[in-house]
């Protein structure tokens, strides 16, 4: 079995295992970034949430790069998210959840401005919630869950839906920012791949309650 292998199996057979030395001993004095990143996702991918979270705080321990930090905060907010207590979705009637990913202001103004007028419009939310039971899980951080939740069409959106802001730190987004500077790292992988921790948690919610789920896709 290969070292890297083995490394996968002690976090996910010993969560509570201190892995510095060995990820010391497997990634040597290159401090690849590359490798590093692979490494953990391969806990991720194998493993769990808090597994990876462990993995990339050992990782960050041993090299400052931001992306570290980045990815260990995104793992947490996961967990933290995923745990935390939520209102059941109605069961009056079949529910469906829409969920809606907005953050950073640029996005917060379009989905105000354009999207969730578009979801008032005849035919679309307005008829759906006829029929269904509709619930909006809107990933957000809390500086722009704040601008959207001022918008004058929410007050018209809750009468058809119940909506829900599931808000991280805005701390995640300068992190993000920052790893995206780094030439060894893609910064479509960080975007994308939060944006992916996103849906994996509407996704958890609506196989919970037994409901339809839609994606709305994070433009730009």
């Amino acid at each position: 079995m290969a070292r890297e292998e083995l490394g996968i199996a002690e976090f996910c057979m010993f969560p509570d295992n201190d892995n510095s030395q060995q990820l010391v001993e497997w990634w040597g004095k290159e401090r690849n970034v590359d490798r590093g990143l692979r490494f953990a996702y391969r806990v991720l991918r194998e493993g769990s949430p808090d597994a990876a979270a462990r993995c990339f705080a050992s990782l960050e321990k041993l090299d400052t790069r931001s992306v570290y930090a980045f990815y260990r905060r995104a793992m947490e907010t996961f967990c933290s998210l995923r745990n935390a207590e939520r209102t059941p979705l109605k069961r009056h009637r079949q529910p469906w959840l829409i969920h809606l990913p907005a953050w950073g202001y640029k996005y917060g103004r379009t989905l105000a401005q354009y999207v969730l007028p578009s979801l008032l419009a005849e035919g679309n939310l307005p008829s759906v919630a006829s029929r269904r039971d509709v619930y909006l899980m809107i990933h957000s951080d809390h500086c722009t869950a704040e601008l959207i939740g001022m918008s004058e069409i929410m007050t018209r959106l809750e009468t058809l839906a119940t909506v829900e802001f599931q808000c991280f730190d805005t701390e995640i987004l300068d992190l993000m920012e920052t790893a995206s500077e780094d030439p060894c790292v893609q910064s479509s992988h960080l975007k994308y791949n939060f944006y992916g921790l996103s849906q994996v948690l509407a996704l958890n919610a609506a196989l919970k309650d037994s409901a339809d789920v839609s994606f709305f896709l994070r433009m730009s």
